[in-house]
């Protein structure tokens, strides 16, 4: 895992800086963040709990899809804390909608 979110964030910023009509085109950012962990636990980003009124649908749609497939797949899973802590937030803070999912990095959740 890098240090901070320096990849997302220089992408954002070149683009706002650059080419804002390319950063216009993206309609959505999903973010799969530590799916590689032993976990075993499975984390959807709660879109639904987004501030930003530009974004806020969009965010709770993504959450809403993950959602019904892990539903519909018998798939167990936690809604996981939607801070823009992760390289979605970069995209957020750009008015993006973004999504996704994650493995509980911050914790060890299984032995």
């Amino acid at each position: 895992e890098e240090l901070g979110l320096l990849g997302s964030t220089h992408y954002v910023q070149n683009l706002l800086s650059n080419d804002p009509a390319a950063l216009a085109q993206i309609a959505a950012n999903l973010n799969f963040d530590m799916e590689g962990s032993t976990n075993g636990f499975q984390g959807v980003y709660h879109g639904e709990s987004s501030t930003n009124p530009l974004i806020a649908r969009g965010c709770a749609t993504l959450q809403h899809e993950f959602e019904q497939f892990f539903n519909s797949s018998n798939i167990p899973f936690l809604l996981s804390p939607f801070t823009g802590r992760s390289d979605y937030g970069p995209f957020l803070a750009a008015n993006i909608s973004a999504g996704g999912l994650d493995a509980g990095a911050d914790e060890v959740i299984t032995t």
